[in-house]
């Protein structure tokens, strides 16, 4: 409509502009068009010279031939660029996301694949959850889960320097959250396994601020904990983290670290207030952690599940510690007092480029990492699940009550235990994990790891435990392909064989077939 409306605008001022020039015929000298010389170089039609126009050499305007007017020019629309046909947003153009603080989103999409041999594990995860034993239902029959619920997002700002300081902040999520307990729709206290995976539930993985200036940097929120220098260190495999042998989580806390830079070498150094693991407690967790880092020494390393977040990282070992008090109502019906007990471990990490690489060259790159932690009173700084499945025992009921009496516990499983005696203890555990990435030439699109992990206790199984329902010692390996299809598309299939010791010397094993497809954004 707009098209037509200009050009019967255009065609009137045509007609007005026709009688005009028949008019000027009688009263005044005729306009006459430039010289043809005076086209441009895209042959336009040349403008009008007027009446009080300027001569043009010898001849004034009066001798000029009588005006020709010029045809209407019609303006080829420019095309339309045709929208895709599919399904919003997935086959939509990209639109930036800008900003004043250099907002980048970042993630990825994961489609999880798993068959396990046991009806053990709800996720991706193994983690410390208890794998059912021979014997059992659950033991003796398999299960498949196919999960999108690891698909994870955030968002990194960085604000314009000022003051010789640099701000960032970290904000991610992913849909892992705490849900109801599956049970099938049975009763409301829990919810079908349809919603478990189809309706997975927000949580928040990092929250964080951190300031940086030449003399120190400050980070506070939820961010990785500093024990074991996560992730740096962690192994690659489809399995979600983490994994049996390995420190993993993240946690909140107020970090001061800096970072002393020479030439061959480097050397950061950090210590952090962290949440109490135990709020009753009173103090924070105190965390401290030494890096070395040789600068020339580099190859890249693949780092968590997706196996396509690549870090260029420098040869280097670390050094990592933990200490903290609890303080823990007393094992009786009413208490009175707490009773105080230490936790505290140490972790040395590693990693070691054996065929140095970079990430424009990761062709043949060869690395391997290595973890090794000893502590007590620290079982939640491995996770998912409650490490060794520990518990507390029943109250003693020496009257033969009806009712048996029942401790308030306030404390978290995993960490301290308690005798009949009423002693506390906490439980101890030595855990290593070592890992070996290789990627294969000409480009290394193709790349392949192992790893090999246990963690095991001295002193769980020597308190008033069940022993049936208490495990001593884990065991894991895997190995582990991935191939990137296409610039942000990875697969990756796994096979990976997890035991568990129990208190009472009986071995549960399940194996676990994996492949995950994953697209990353950055």
């Amino acid at each position: 409509m707009f098209r037509l409306s200009c050009y019967w605008i255009g065609l009137s001022m045509w007609v007005v502009g026709l009688s005009s020039a028949a008019l000027a015929q009688t009263s005044a000298p005729a306009a006459v068009p430039n010289d043809p010389s005076a086209q441009t170089a895209s042959g336009a039609i040349p403008t009008l010279v007027t009446a009080d126009a300027p001569t043009m050499g010898a001849a004034t305007v009066a001798e000029q031939a009588p005006v020709v007017p010029p045809p209407p020019v019609h303006e080829t629309p420019a095309p339309v660029a045709k929208q895709p046909i599919g399904l919003a947003p997935l086959e939509n153009g990209p639109v930036p996301v800008k900003g004043k603080w250099s907002p980048t989103l970042y993630g990825f999409l994961a489609f999880d694949m798993a068959h396990d041999s046991t009806q053990s594990f709800s996720t991706g995860s193994p983690g410390y959850l208890l794998i059912a034993k021979k014997g059992t239902f659950a033991g003796d029959h398999g299960r498949t889960i196919f999960d999108a619920r690891g698909s994870r997002f955030g968002f990194r700002l960085a604000a314009p320097e000022m003051d010789g300081m640099k701000a960032t902040a970290v904000i991610e999520a992913d849909f892992v959250g705490n849900q109801l307990s599956m049970n099938y729709g049975a009763n409301p206290t829990g919810i079908s396994e349809n919603s478990t995976y189809n309706n997975g539930l927000m949580r928040i993985r990092h929250a964080a601020i951190k300031i940086e200036s030449r003399y120190v940097d400050v980070l506070a929120g939820q961010y990785w904990q500093l024990f074991g220098w996560a992730p740096i260190y962690l192994p690659v495999t489809t399995q979600i983290p983490g994994y049996p042998g390995v420190p993993y989580g993240r946690n909140t806390q107020l970090r001061v670290s800096h970072v002393f830079k020479t030439d061959p070498v480097s050397v950061e150094l950090a210590v952090a207030a962290v949440r109490p693991s135990q709020r009753n407690a009173e103090y924070p967790d105190a965390h401290g952690g030494a890096r070395l880092m040789v600068n020339h020494w580099r190859g890249v390393s693949a780092v968590g599940a997706t196996g396509a977040a690549f870090l260029e990282m420098p040869a280097g070992i670390a050094v990592s510690g933990i200490y903290r008090q609890l303080k823990v109502a007393e094992f009786a019906a009413a208490p009175s007092k707490q009773n105080s007990v230490t936790g505290g471990g140490v972790s040395v990490d590693m990693f070691l480029p054996v065929i140095p690489s970079s990430l424009g060259n990761k062709a043949n790159a060869l690395n391997i990492t290595g973890n090794f932690t000893t502590g007590r009173g620290i079982g939640d700084m491995y996770s998912p699940g409650t490490i060794g499945g520990a518990g507390f025992p029943g109250l003693p009921n020496p009257n033969g009550a009806a009712v048996a009496p029942t401790w308030p516990q306030d404390i978290d499983n995993g960490l301290v235990t308690y005798d009949l005696a009423g002693d506390i203890h906490a439980i101890k555990w030595q855990t290593a994990f070592g890992g070996i990435q290789y990627y294969l030439p000409p480009s290394g699109r193709v790349w392949l790891a192992a790893n090999y992990g246990y963690a095991k206790s001295s002193n769980i199984g020597s308190y008033d435990l069940a022993p049936e329902r208490i495990v001593t010692k884990y065991t894991m390996w895997d190995g582990v392909a991935y191939v990137n299809i296409v610039g942000p598309v990875t697969f990756a299939a796994e096979f990976a064989r997890e035991e568990q010791t129990y208190g009472d010397g009986k071995t549960a094993t399940n194996d676990r077939f994996m492949g995950s497809l994953y697209y990353q954004f950055w």
